[in-house]
């Protein structure tokens, strides 16, 4: 059964373009590279105090796939970027998901 995911991502005020810029870059690569993740869908959310979050929504096929992926080149180069560029508010936040209920139409 496969590991659903939510990661999210606060900008640092000014940063919400770059943050925005490497949420896009990331689902690509996602996309092209790791067959494991059966589901990725990012998000971008602004409170009213304009602070930016990019929310991605992700399920993964088991737990061994989800161990090796932060060692993928294409989450490495992110990893630095937020961390290098100052792109965030916080740290990033990663939560499993326990489903409640759901539908697709």
């Amino acid at each position: 059964m496969p590991i659903p995911l939510l990661v999210t991502v606060q900008a640092a005020p000014g940063k919400e373009a770059r943050v925005t810029e490497l949420a896009r870059y990331i689902t690509d690569e996602v996309q092209k590279n790791e067959p494991a993740v059966t589901q990725y869908e990012a998000y971008k959310t602004t409170d009213k105090e304009g602070h930016v979050d990019i929310m991605i929504f992700f399920q993964i096929a088991n737990e061994e796939e989800l161990e090796k992926r932060m060692s993928l080149e294409h989450h490495r180069i992110v990893q630095k970027a937020l961390k290098e560029e100052g792109l965030m508010r916080a740290p990033l936040k990663y939560q499993r998901l326990d489903e409640v209920g759901s539908f697709t139409r």
